[in-house]
């Protein structure tokens, strides 16, 4: 599923409502806005103080959200969308702005001794580089370490201005 837009809002901002409101909150939204916004029913029933219509929504819009919103194979599927495409401009979901990843999902290069990962944003292949003698340098300057999280490296990608946050732990068996 590819998330298009003409608007470049998501279905939560045509609707108002938060991504994790349930699919009963989310039928109620949709009603009122169309009450709302109907011609005929807009002036018999009371207008909803709550019910907030962003500028230049069309009826379309406020269906085609709800159609996506209210089935949870299809919300699933535009949650992903959504996220890969927030990705891939350089957004995220959490409050610091920062993407956070684990080592895992980097690729060893066992040649160089380096954990290599594509950039989500720039699609640079050689975007992110961690090297072992680095994340040893991390752990040695003092970075945070707790026995559930491990540690955690701050990284610039090499092509754009993307930080991440990568998270790892230390396997003691090796040494």
């Amino acid at each position: 599923m590819t998330v298009k837009s003409k608007s470049r809002i998501s279905h939560y901002e045509v609707l108002g409502v938060p991504v994790d409101a349930s699919t009963d909150e989310i039928k109620l939204t949709y009603r009122k806005m169309l009450l709302t916004l109907h011609p005929d029913k807009s002036k018999t029933v009371p207008i909803d103080s709550t019910i907030k219509i962003r500028s230049g929504v069309s009826i379309n819009q406020i269906q085609e959200a709800y159609r996506v919103l209210s089935n949870d194979q299809l919300r699933a599927a535009y949650n992903r969308a959504l996220n890969d495409s927030n990705k891939l401009a350089g957004f995220n979901n959490f409050g610091d702005g920062l993407d956070e990843f684990n080592l895992d999902e980097f690729e060893f290069n066992e040649e160089k001794l380096e954990y290599v990962m594509t950039c989500p944003r720039c699609q640079s292949g050689g975007g992110f580089v961690l090297s072992e003698d680095m994340l040893e340098e991390c752990i040695e300057d003092g970075l945070t370490e707790s026995e559930e999280q491990g540690y955690q490296v701050l990284t610039q990608c090499t092509a754009c201005s993307l930080w991440l946050k990568v998270n790892f732990f230390i396997n003691d068996e090796e040494e």
